[in-house]
């Protein structure tokens, strides 16, 4: 795993445990459980086991209406315009 990749899956970890606790007010594995268990076949195998968190984090979001798709889609967008590497230093 690269340096890149190992601050991502720390990244996503980190999301599903904060969305959690955002849209239950405390943390709820049993609704993140769920989120999981709902995530299209392709969010749940291709992404790996940090995208389904980060995919699980999202949808979790999305049911309590902390964040919409349309939020995260934009604020992904914003974050691709950022010039390469510019948090890692290279």
């Amino acid at each position: 795993m690269t340096h890149g990749q190992l601050l991502l899956a720390r990244r996503a970890f980190a999301l599903a445990i904060l969305s959690s606790r955002i849209a239950s007010g405390g943390v709820n594995t049993d609704a993140f459980r769920h989120a999981l268990k709902r995530l299209d076949r392709a969010a749940y195998f291709d992404d790996g086991y940090y995208g389904r968190r980060l995919n699980g984090g999202e949808l979790t979001l999305d049911d309590n209406a902390v964040l919409s798709p349309d939020d995260v889609t934009a604020r992904a967008q914003t974050l691709a315009r950022r010039p390469r590497g510019h948090d890692h230093g290279s």
